[in-house]
């Protein structure tokens, strides 16, 4: 009977062992189900993060570009580049130059407006279109340094940017002569 006894109190013992070791499987199949959870919520978190600063890298950038951008329309309309050709201004401008110049045989001859070259143009300039009209100005000089006097000038006071394409000093019998080739290039607003 002794070992009855024994037996009933080994086996509530057994019962006791088997149910906190089922237990203890238990909770560590739960910890580790929960640390594999905070795991993947922890990368989720970290590469939501490494998005967002990203992004804001992205939209700092753009912000940036798109200050530059503003610096610069705000900049060609100070000069009042932008905006329709001002062609007429730009005759009564060369003409009042050259008369102050003593340049009173000065001839010219302005091509028609038309898209800028490819090669001198952001492709990506937005809402704004580079033109550009093309001017042959031919006229006596005293000497070469009123040729680059006119250009100075002409270029300083213009309402559009001049860019000088080529000019050529050659003598005939009157004299010296200046033969320029110049773009007068504005900016207007893209329409459709």
């Amino acid at each position: 009977m002794k070992l009855a006894v024994e037996w009933r109190h080994l086996r509530a013992s057994l019962l006791s062992a088997a149910a906190l070791l089922l237990a203890g499987a238990a909770a560590l199949g739960y910890a580790w189900h929960t640390r594999t959870a905070a795991r993947a919520q922890l990368q989720q978190a970290q590469n939501a993060l490494v998005a967002a600063r990203q992004s804001l890298t992205r939209t700092e950038d753009e912000a940036q570009l798109l200050k530059q951008r503003i610096t610069q329309f705000q900049a060609l309309e100070a000069r009042h580049l932008v905006g329709p050709e001002r062609r007429v201004e730009w005759v009564e401008l060369l003409r009042t130059v050259a008369a102050a110049r003593h340049l009173d045989e000065l001839q010219f001859e302005l091509g028609p407006p038309r898209p800028i070259d490819a090669e001198w143009v952001n492709p990506d300039a937005g809402q704004l279109q580079v033109t550009v009209s093309s001017m042959r100005l031919d006229f006596p000089l005293d000497h070469e340094m009123l040729m680059f006097d006119l250009l100075q000038e002409l270029a300083a006071r213009a309402p559009a940017l001049l860019r000088t394409k080529s000019c050529q000093l050659r003598r005939d019998a009157d004299g010296l002569r200046g033969d320029c080739r110049v773009d007068w290039i504005s900016w207007q607003e893209r329409h459709g």
